[in-house]
């Protein structure tokens, strides 16, 4: 849970991180933050308690999810919501599959694209 950490401008100090996290990666409401460098050694996500596996929100400055190249296989739910200048999805073109996908209010998001091989999606798709 990385949030509402006004002053925080890199999150490349968790480069150690490595592995499957048993939890879920929320990322929301840090303003200064433009990429997601440093979480390259995550390579799977569990969920929390509300199912969420990637939960990536509210972001003004967010330009580059290419951090979490590691990441495969399917995931829990998948949201995406409300990042200003987030063009791409790069960075997730390891993700096979979702229990629900959520891609909304991200005004500069040109392409999905990276979402390719999703191919599992058993749930709901907004």
């Amino acid at each position: 849970f990385i949030g509402g950490n006004d002053a925080l401008q890199s999150i490349r100090a968790l480069s150690a991180v490595q592995g499957i996290l048993p939890g879920s990666l929320t990322f929301f409401q840090n303003p200064r933050i433009a990429t997601m460098q440093g979480l390259e050694g995550i390579t799977g996500l569990g969920s929390d308690r509300k199912g969420r596996s990637l939960y990536i929100h509210s972001n003004p400055m967010l330009q580059s999810l290419e951090g979490l190249s590691g990441v495969q296989g399917k995931l829990a739910e998948l949201k995406i919501t409300d990042n200003e200048v987030l063009a791409t999805l790069h960075g997730l073109e390891k993700i096979t599959g979702a229990s629900f996908l959520q891609i909304v209010h991200n005004p500069s998001l040109k392409s999905i694209e990276a979402l390719s091989d999703v191919q599992d999606l058993t749930g709901a798709l907004q």
